[in-house]
């Protein structure tokens, strides 16, 4: 195109209107939007306090005090040692301003924890006046932030025909590269909600110990090759997510299917 103006948009807008090729795009309810967006709010606060423990991790580093590996630096306890190390920035010598800066990121930290808390009573609050997100927990392996998170971006199961076209709409389908004689298939589209596919992806490896049904499926999908885990878990991943979609749309608990006893 050597001219784009809105002009030129809309004529081809319209154009496209004329013969019915224009696609639609739902638009959910306010209570789904902000459910939604309480959501993402969320995963942007757990972002945050993240980004404050690294910081913290790299100014102690930076001073030779290495920390426990893992949930038991964040401990109450933990917490509680570093702020005996921390000063206020005004009271700290010129040698020792880290100290000042390790008070300002614990207070930061104690902040975004307390911001979370806030968010997750009230997602939590939401998630047990819905009786959908129920449905769903009864998957095991299945908590209250992917079960919220699943029926606030399905919201209306009925309304994908196919289990490609939910899989398409989380992008956890293959691309397909055509071109030629060449046809084949490469990674995932990584198109649609984005949160909810890295959330699917990270509860695939723990159905492996929560969800003896899932586990089979990733090992059938593995084959025993160390070079297929990451393909299984994302295809673990996309079948999580038929099966919680079949359940929304069919309004049914969890119900591994009945394999025959081996003799």
């Amino acid at each position: 195109m050597k001219r784009k103006t809105e002009r030129d948009d809309a004529l081809k807008l319209a154009r496209l209107s004329a013969v019915g090729q224009l696609p639609t795009v739902e638009i959910p309810p306010a209570r789904v939007r902000q459910w939604r967006a309480l959501i993402l709010y969320r995963a942007k606060l757990v972002g945050r306090r993240k980004a404050i423990k690294n910081s913290i991790r790299s100014l102690l580093d930076r001073q030779g005090m290495a920390m426990p590996i893992g949930a038991k630096a964040w401990s109450n306890k933990a917490v509680a040692a570093l702020s005996l190390q921390a000063r206020s920035l005004a009271s700290c010598d010129p040698e020792e301003l880290w100290r000042g800066q390790l008070e300002m990121e614990l207070t930061a930290y104690a902040q975004a924890h307390a911001l979370i808390d806030q968010v997750e009573a009230k997602l939590d609050t939401l998630a047990e006046e819905d009786e959908r997100v129920g449905r769903l927990r009864t998957i095991p392996g299945v908590g209250p932030r992917l079960g919220e998170l699943l029926v606030a971006v399905i919201d209306d199961p009925e309304r994908f025909k196919s289990r490609k076209q939910i899989g398409a709409y989380i992008g956890l389908v293959p691309r397909q590269i055509a071109s030629g004689t060449m046809d084949r298939q490469a990674g995932i589209t990584k198109s649609g909600h984005r949160l909810l596919r890295s959330i699917l992806v990270e509860v695939s490896w723990l159905m492996l110990r929560y969800n003896p049904e899932l586990k089979r499926f990733y090992d059938q999908v593995c084959r025993g090759s160390r070079s297929r885990r990451k393909i299984a878990a994302v295809a673990t991943a996309r079948h999580l997510l038929v099966i919680c979609w079949a359940m929304l749309r069919d309004k049914t608990e969890w119900s591994p299917p009945q394999r025959p006893a081996s003799n």
